[in-house]
């Protein structure tokens, strides 16, 4: 070990700086194995942290690496106007986890922020609009000139832009605004899809009733074909005297006589 400082007390008891070094500090060990550090610390008290600061001379706050202890220790990027703005802790839920409230899970997952205490200005979506505008957004496939043999699906930022007016600029598309965007055409597709469920309903139903009056049309032109038969008969009847009438009915009318034994016969 080079340099070994332990830090102390002042002359009132405080704690004091260990030791001050002016210039560069070099730390240089070329044979060292992959875990042998050049610069080590250690906090001996096992409830604090192990910290390291930076400051530039005319900068408006400082930044500060602290690392805890534990099972799962963390490792906080601190600075001083702020707090925290970044803490890694790889074998928790929370694999990181960002000042704004953004992490990513220990599982891979990049988590948005989105709790509705930290939003204001809201605004109602027209969905008819945003599913017209989604459904004349250009859609392609590509890949980036930085990767090879790899592959994306989407739409360029500038026509997102310009579709939606959403994000910071046209160069970028947060995944908070293409996931509301597609969530939002679901929402419409999904209030056409039942608007037209009701409307086949309603049809349908016209139709049953419909159908129902043709059935009960055709049943009394049936019933209206079979008595224009039997009339026509009947005045077939009337037309044909039938040579044992009896001479007194002559002159009188036959038509009701023939009728009624007509239908008593049918």
């Amino acid at each position: 070990m080079g340099i070994s400082v332990t830090p102390g007390t002042d002359m009132n008891g405080n704690s004091a700086v260990a030791g001050f070094f002016g210039g560069e500090i070099w730390a240089r060990n070329a044979a060292a194995p992959a875990l042998t550090p050049q610069l080590y610390l250690e906090q001996t008290t096992t409830t604090d942290f192990s910290r390291v600061q930076f400051f530039v001379d005319s900068a408006s706050t400082f930044w500060t690496i602290a690392v805890g202890g534990g099972t799962q220790p963390v490792m906080n990027f601190y600075r001083g106007d702020i707090g925290n703005a970044l803490s890694l802790t790889p074998g928790g839920a929370q694999y990181m986890l960002m000042g704004n409230g953004a992490l990513l899970t220990t599982g891979g997952v990049w988590t948005n922020n989105s709790d509705r205490n930290l939003k204001e200005e809201f605004t109602p979506v027209n969905g008819a609009d945003l599913l017209a505008r989604l459904q004349a957004l250009p859609m392609s496939s590509w890949k980036y000139k930085t990767e090879t043999g790899v592959r994306h699906l989407g739409p360029m930022a500038q026509d997102f832009y310009a579709a939606f007016g959403l994000g910071n600029d046209n160069k970028h598309i947060s995944t908070v605004d293409e996931g509301g965007v597609a969530l939002a055409a679901i929402q419409e597709l999904s209030r056409q899809s039942t608007e037209k469920d009701v409307q086949i309903r309603r049809q349908q139903q016209q139709i049953e009733t419909l159908s129902r009056q043709v059935e009960e049309l055709s049943k009394a032109q049936s019933s209206i074909v079979a008595l224009e038969s039997r009339l026509a008969r009947l005045e077939a009847d009337q037309q044909t005297v039938p040579a044992s009438v009896p001479s007194c009915n002559v002159g009188k009318p036959i038509v009701p006589t023939l009728a009624r034994a007509r239908l008593r016969s049918e």
